[in-house]
């Protein structure tokens, strides 16, 4: 597929104050970041030292009229690539029902509702200071569809939400299949009231959960899960938790439940 190259700096989803925009990324797609500009390849990229940073700060000074989602995508394949980003500034804090991306999803909202599939790889990538009702920093939405993530070497860190999932929110209701899979990611002090690092929802459909060497610390919820909250229903709700995942110092609890939980 196409690959676009991202130079150091800071871009903004519109150049006004219109905060349903959104940096939509088309199917198969690859986006790297962190490119001083004399690079030839991406292996020579340094995302560290020259960050690019996707920043929902539009508007006045201060979060409040931010955008909603930094990132939108629907309809995406596992060939659609966003490698070495800060996502940052995103406020979903819009009035609508659960699931509504005004209200999901600061930094992102990963659409595969209602007969949709997005299933995008996430790749050396920072969320940090988003905002939402819920999943503050990734809104997987697979209600009545299907949504399954790949991230890789992510951190979520500082992100908050008003009510379930401070960094991500797993929706798998009503019939829908939301599979994300985690791998050598770091949740480190996100807030919710359920689910501070990670809150799933399954009711009615199928929500798997696997974490592979993945570091929960200092997350906290005000009510409950400071690293994992699952809400079970009728349907499939299942962790997968390797070994070499490692919880420190959550708030009140690191995992709430455990639905079908191994730790192989």
């Amino acid at each position: 597929g196409d690959q676009v190259w991202v130079a150091t700096g800071t871009y903004k989803p519109t150049a006004d104050s219109e905060r349903e925009a959104s940096f939509e990324l088309n199917d198969g797609v690859r986006v790297f970041g962190g490119f001083r500009g004399s690079e030839s390849t991406a292996e020579q990229r340094d995302w560290l030292n020259y960050p690019t940073v996707l920043s929902g700060e539009i508007g006045d000074t201060g979060y409040q009229d931010n955008s909603f989602s930094v990132i939108y995508t629907e309809n995406v394949s596992d060939q659609t690539l966003l490698d070495g980003f800060i996502v940052t500034g995103g406020n979903a804090n819009g009035q609508s029902d659960k699931g509504g991306r005004i209200r999901c999803g600061g930094g992102w909202f990963n659409n595969g509702s209602k007969g949709k599939v997005s299933h995008p790889v996430i790749r050396n990538c920072t969320f940090t200071n988003n905002h939402g009702f819920d999943g503050a920093a990734f809104y997987n939405y697979g209600e009545s569809g299907s949504c399954a993530p790949r991230f890789v070497n992510c951190t979520f860190s500082q992100n908050q939400a008003e009510l379930d999932g401070g960094a991500i929110f797993n929706d798998g209701r009503r019939g829908g299949d939301c599979r994300p899979v985690f791998k050598n990611c770091n949740f480190v002090e996100n807030m919710a009231s359920y689910g501070a690092a990670i809150f799933a929802e399954n009711e009615n459909g199928q929500v798997e959960l696997n974490f592979q060497n993945c570091l929960f610390k200092e997350n906290m919820a005000y009510l409950w899960g400071g690293g994992i909250f699952t809400k079970k229903g009728e349907g499939e709700l299942e962790m997968n938790i390797g070994k070499d995942c490692k919880f420190h110092d959550n708030y009140p609890t690191d995992i709430n439940k455990s639905y079908n939980l191994s730790r192989d």
